[in-house]
């Protein structure tokens, strides 16, 4: 299971906006960083209902992020 390679406290939030998009049944999406040998990484993860199941999608916006800056 994806959340099972997160730490828990990112995991934990991911599996809150899995809840939350089932009890609602719309989309979700958090953003979380995660550190990797080169520093930090920006991931956004969007969560989509689809029927009794959901869609995680989990992109890198790292690239954004420093744009931001």
């Amino acid at each position: 299971i994806y959340y099972s390679l997160l730490a828990s406290e990112i995991a934990a939030e991911v599996l809150a906006t899995v809840e939350k998009t089932f009890a609602t049944g719309q989309p979700q999406r958090i953003e979380y960083t995660v550190p990797v040998p080169a520093g930090i990484a920006h991931y956004e993860a969007r969560v989509e209902p689809a029927d009794e199941e959901v869609v995680v999608i989990v992109r890198d916006v790292s690239a954004r992020k420093e744009q931001e800056r």
